[in-house]
C-alpha cells in the first residue's frame, strides 16, 4: 500500500499526473479589449485543467511591428491588462497554459490603435485650375502618434450642396472637375487616423465658371482643331473638363444632334445621377444619353413631349434656348 502511494505521490510531482500525451489543453474563449491606453486579454481555463498539479499562463500582445510584449501569471489568473501601451496598432495575442510536461495555446486577432485623435490639416488653400477648384493642405503638426490613413475633402456650395472626395494619404492636394456650375464657398479637409478624425475649414467665394485663361496649353489631339484662337481655347477646355470626347476627329463643322447636346449639357452640369425618365417613346439606348436626356427633363431643360428626336439637328434658336434654361435652372 505504502509502494502505490509513494508511485503515485512521485508520479503527480514529477510528471503532473497521468493524462492522455501528458498535455495540456489550450486555453479557452480568449478576448481582447481596447480601454484607452491599455489592451486587457481574457481567458477560461483549459478543459482538462484539473489533471495537472501546477499550471501558469504566458500572455503575448504583439503589434503590427511584430514586437511583442510577454508576461507569466499564476495558474487562478483569468485575465492580465497591458497598461500604458506605446502608440501604435495592436493586432494579436495569445495565452499558453504551460505544465511540468507541456503546453498548449490559443490566439486571438483584432486591430486596436493605441494613440490619440490627430491635430487638423494646416495652411489650407482654395484655387482654380483648369476649370476645377483646387483644394490644398499641409499635414497635421500632431498625427496622434498613429498614421494618417485618409484625408476627406469636402466643398460647398451656396445652396449647401456637398461634393467630396477620400484623397490618400501621401495626397496634399485634390482638384474638383466637372462640378455643377454654382458659386462655391467652403472647403474642409479632414485628416482620419485609426481612432478618429480632425478637420480644418476655408471659406471663399469662387463662381464655377469657365475661365478660358486658366488653360496652358491648346489640346493638340485632334487632327482637324479650328484654326482660330477663340475655338482652339473654347474646344481645349472642353476637353480638359471631359465636356467632349478625346477622338481623333473633333468634327467642328459637323450639326450638333439633341441627344449630344444634352450630353455636353450634362457634362458641364458635373454628370450628376438622374432617374431615366419614361416618357419618350424614342429615347435613346445608351446609358450616358440616357441619363443626360433624364437629368434635362428633370430639371426643365428640355419639353415633356411624346418623342425625344434625340438624332435631330439641333438649330441655333433652340441651341439659345437650351443654354437660357440652363443658366436659369442649374447655374442662376
Amino acid at each position: 500500500a505504502y509502494g502505490n502511494r509513494n508511485f503515485y505521490s512521485y508520479f503527480e510531482d514529477w510528471f503532473g499526473g497521468i493524462v492522455a500525451n501528458g498535455v495540456i489543453t489550450a486555453p479557452r474563449d480568449i478576448k481582447a479589449f481596447r480601454d484607452n491606453s491599455s489592451v486587457r486579454i481574457t481567458w477560461e481555463a483549459p478543459s482538462n485543467v484539473d489533471l495537472f498539479g501546477e499550471v501558469k499562463y504566458e500572455i503575448v500582445l504583439a503589434n503590427d511591428n511584430r514586437e511583442e510584449k510577454k508576461v507569466v501569471v499564476g495558474g487562478d489568473e483569468r485575465e492580465y491588462i497591458f497598461g500604458n501601451l506605446p502608440e501604435g496598432t495592436y493586432i494579436a495575442a495569445s495565452v499558453k497554459a504551460m505544465t511540468k510536461t507541456g503546453s498548449n495555446y490559443g490566439r486571438v486577432t483584432f486591430d486596436y490603435a493605441i494613440g490619440r485623435l490627430p491635430g487638423s490639416p494646416l495652411a489650407l488653400a482654395v484655387d482654380k485650375e483648369n476649370g476645377g477648384i483646387k483644394i490644398s493642405w499641409d499635414e497635421p503638426s500632431d498625427t496622434g502618434g498613429l498614421k494618417i490613413l485618409k484625408y476627406e475633402v469636402v466643398i460647398a456650395d451656396v445652396d449647401k450642396h456637398e461634393i467630396r472626395k477620400i484623397v490618400d494619404p501621401n495626397s496634399r492636394s485634390v482638384v474638383f472637375y466637372g462640378i455643377p456650375l454654382n458659386e462655391y464657398f467652403a472647403a474642409s479637409v479632414k485628416a482620419v487616423n485609426a481612432l478618429g478624425s480632425n478637420y480644418s475649414r476655408i471659406t471663399f467665394s469662387i463662381k464655377n465658371v469657365a475661365d478660358f485663361d486658366d488653360f496652358p496649353d491648346v489640346y493638340s489631339g485632334f487632327l482637324d482643331m479650328p484654326s482660330d484662337e477663340t475655338s482652339k481655347t473654347a474646344v481645349s477646355w472642353a476637353v480638359h473638363n471631359g465636356i467632349t470626347d478625346k477622338n481623333s476627329y473633333f468634327s467642328g463643322e459637323q450639326a450638333l444632334t439633341r441627344r449630344q447636346a444634352m450630353v455636353l449639357l450634362w457634362r458641364m452640369a458635373g454628370m450628376p445621377a438622374a432617374d431615366v425618365y419614361s416618357g419618350f417613346l424614342d429615347m435613346p439606348s445608351d446609358e450616358t444619353s440616357k441619363t443626360a436626356v433624364s437629368w434635362a427633363v428633370h430639371n426643365g431643360i428640355t419639353d415633356k413631349n411624346s418623342y425625344f428626336s434625340g438624332e435631330q439637328a439641333l438649330t441655333r434658336r433652340q441651341a439659345m434656348v437650351l443654354l437660357w434654361r440652363m443658366y436659369t435652372n442649374i447655374v442662376k
